[in-house]
């Protein structure tokens, strides 16, 4: 009985200042309101898992200067060779640099976050396109076909999620390559927003770069 009165008295407080209930409300509304963001995105970044089969098996590979200040530094084109060569400790190696690109689409061109990729990439992550496939190491090199694979979402939003765009062109920064597949939603490196995936090319003049 005592809630019921708590209750009845609140409810006559709230006719008498109805600013002050008003106020007490939004409070409340902004309250739940950034707790909910707050869960939406410690459930994406801690709790929900990576989108790759076994994502503990993962590791990503830096390099340090800590005199400089760089705890985490990226990989020359020469070591990530040579790690390639040297591995005795990975099932492979892939690497990659985001870049930004212009995309013609069926509309009007986008600019969007993207990467060069090594082929390795797709089977070091362990996910297969959702549609085509992905380009191979024998088209990842330097001076091999022009090629790209994009992401769900650009294929939704930018080219209609038409299936029959796998297999033809698409324009990447004014120049035409041919669109070999689409990756799965969620598909992304460290939630870089990446769209458009590009060989990455890698020659024998690199040992030396």
């Amino acid at each position: 009985m005592s809630i019921v009165a708590d209750l009845r008295q609140t409810g006559r407080n709230a006719r008498r200042a109805p600013g002050l209930t008003l106020a007490v409300v939004l409070t409340l509304a902004v309250g739940i309101g950034a707790n909910g963001a707050v869960w939406s995105v410690l459930r994406a970044v801690l709790l929900e898992p990576l989108p790759y089969p076994q994502p503990q098996r993962l590791l990503k590979v830096t390099s340090q200067f800590p005199t400089l200040g760089f705890e985490q530094f990226w990989i020359s084109p020469p070591e990530f060779l040579e790690y390639r060569e040297w591995n005795r400790s990975f099932t492979d190696l892939g690497a990659y640099r985001a870049i930004d690109v212009s995309v013609a689409g069926t509309d009007q061109p986008v600019r969007v976050r993207g990467a060069v990729v090594s082929a390795s990439l797709f089977s070091v992550l362990g996910v297969p396109p959702q549609h085509g496939r992905v380009f191979t190491e024998t088209e990842d090199v330097d001076g091999g076909p022009p090629v790209a694979v994009i992401s769900h979402r650009l294929w939704v939003e930018s080219l209609g999620a038409s299936p029959a765009v796998v297999g033809g062109p698409i324009t990447i920064d004014g120049a035409a390559r041919t669109l070999l597949g689409v990756m799965p939603p969620r598909f992304d490196l460290e939630e870089g927003g990446i769209q458009v995936w590009l060989p990455l090319g890698l020659s024998p003049n690199d040992r030396t770069r």
